[in-house]
């Protein structure tokens, strides 16, 4: 199977791409790539519940392994859990698409979302942060060459935030964005490569119109067959209620 290697390197206070150089595929992965708060979690549900085809809850931390995440386990200990997993496996990243591998047996679903949406909601998020959480962001900029700081504290006003936001990405060369990551040049990567079999383009605002329409969709795109009696007690669990 071909791939095509990742082009560029993010290191953030929170994400490091390098971190997926030890990636082994598996025919059938499937890989939920997102920029923060475009319903990445909501995702994982939704194709946990495609996979296993059972509405219990589930630790969805442990049952999809977030590789780029630069805090909570080593490179080593997350690789190592992915390995390990015997069900069809779905990982999450909140890389570009040019900061991934993209193997052609591996299935990527990019969720897309309304900006203004993402920055307060994303604004919302890291404004609740524990002590614990911005001292592992603070130690990963600190102890990265190319960062050599702290993890920056947001504005307490969200329109502040959303004007900086707008304009700051936090680290040189970073537009937008605020803690690293941009948010527009985020999403220009995953468009341009729209013409890839293996990538399905899903938006957050569809998924509140037509649960129900898009997961079927989502289940095509991953060859998952669904029993018609099962579909409608999926869908409810999918749903923000449950």
């Amino acid at each position: 199977m071909r791939v095509r290697p990742a082009s560029r390197v993010y290191r953030t206070w929170g994400f490091d791409s390098r971190r997926w150089d030890g990636f082994v595929p598996r025919d059938g992965d499937i890989v939920i790539a997102t920029y923060p708060k475009c319903g990445t979690t909501w995702m994982q549900r939704i194709v946990g519940l495609l996979v296993f085809q059972d509405p219990a809850p589930v630790a969805v931390m442990d049952v999809s392994v977030w590789i780029d995440r630069r805090f909570g386990a080593t490179p080593a200990e997350a690789l190592a859990r992915v390995e390990a997993q015997t069900h069809r496996r779905f990982l999450k990243s909140h890389l570009p698409a040019d900061g991934l591998p993209l193997h052609d047996e591996v299935r990527y679903i990019h969720v897309a979302r309304d900006g203004r949406e993402v920055c307060l909601s994303f604004h919302n998020h890291i404004s609740s942060y524990t002590p614990w959480m911005l001292e592992q962001l603070d130690a990963a900029g600190l102890g990265d060459e190319t960062i050599a700081r702290r993890y920056p504290r947001a504005p307490a006003d969200p329109a502040d935030f959303f004007h900086r936001w707008l304009v700051d990405g936090g680290l040189p060369g970073v537009r937008d964005g605020l803690t690293g990551m941009s948010f527009f040049e985020n999403e220009r990567s995953w468009w341009e490569e729209r013409g890839r079999p293996n990538v399905l383009f899903v938006h957050y605002a569809d998924l509140k119109a037509d649960l129900d329409g898009e997961m079927r969709r989502i289940a095509g795109f991953l060859d998952i067959e669904v029993p018609d009696a099962l579909w409608p007690v999926l869908v409810e669990a999918a749903g923000f209620a449950s």
